[in-house]
């Protein structure tokens, strides 16, 4: 696992791994959106998957990327991680940035 920074300043978790003989890479979302700790459980989860013979990307591909994130917080609410909570649109993580607060 590791973050990926574009030229532009883009930041993004990846995960390298290979299946069947392929060097393959599965992004885990965006940073900051993704934290450190929610980053580290969807590479665990990749990881379990390929621990049983499952492609995570293809799987990803199969099932479509939001029923991917669902499986993901199913996973993580099972184990009990308090990183399954909702996700924050960036959209309002901004809105609460520019949001005046009371005194």
């Amino acid at each position: 696992m590791y973050l990926l920074v574009t030229p532009k300043g883009g930041r993004c978790w990846r995960y390298a791994y290979r299946f069947a003989q392929k060097q393959k890479t599965l992004a885990l979302g965006i940073y900051p959106d993704v934290s450190l700790e929610r980053a580290r459980s969807r590479h665990e989860f990749a990881r379990n998957l390929l621990a049983h013979g499952l492609d995570p990307s293809a799987l990803k591909a199969a099932l479509g990327k939001h029923t991917f994130a669902a499986t993901i917080r199913e996973w993580e609410k099972a184990r009990g991680d308090m990183s399954a909570l909702p996700l924050r649109s960036h959209a309002q993580n901004r809105a609460d940035q520019i949001r005046p607060k009371p005194f």
